[in-house]
């Protein structure tokens, strides 16, 4: 499980949020979702690496994907904790390891003093994808809600 998280944080860090334009997207899927999302008035815009960056209900999520796995998809929510010392970094990654065991797919990683969640999905249709970024969202928003209800109470479990 760890390794896991240390691949996708590695995928993550590879991955710089600068805006460009639509031409860059990597795959055919990544496109076709692009252009749903625009549909659905969520502003999407790419980044350099052709990921999408969206923004819905006050958050800012990016989709990562992997042109050698055109099927693939991660969306990220980045920076959803600051951690300010190393006794707040102890209780975050307590924290995250309860809501990590509880949360259905969503995963909290920690990257550098933030802490971000992901999910990860496959499908096989560029139409699967927004049914399925839906579900993914919700996920990443439970797992939000989770870590800042642990976060604000005094016990971690």
């Amino acid at each position: 499980m760890l390794r896991i998280l240390f691949l996708t944080a590695a995928l993550l860090a590879a991955h710089s949020l600068q805006a460009e334009t639509p031409e860059n997207a990597q795959s055919p899927f990544a496109q076709a979702l692009f252009g749903q999302l625009e549909t659905l008035s969520l502003a999407p815009r790419l980044d350099e690496d052709g990921d999408i960056i969206f923004q819905k209900e006050n958050r800012t999520y990016v989709l990562i994907f992997d042109a050698q796995d055109p099927g693939f998809m991660l969306l990220a929510l980045p920076n959803i904790w600051s951690i300010d010392s190393e006794e707040e970094r102890a209780r975050v990654r307590g924290v995250m390891e309860s809501v990590n065991t509880r949360a259905k797919l969503a995963r909290l990683l920690e990257r550098g003093d933030k802490v971000w969640v992901i999910a990860e999905a496959v499908y096989a249709e560029p139409g699967h994808a927004v049914p399925m970024l839906e579900r993914l969202i919700s996920m990443v928003d439970n797992a939000v809600a989770l870590f800042g209800m642990k976060m604000l109470s005094k016990e971690m479990d």
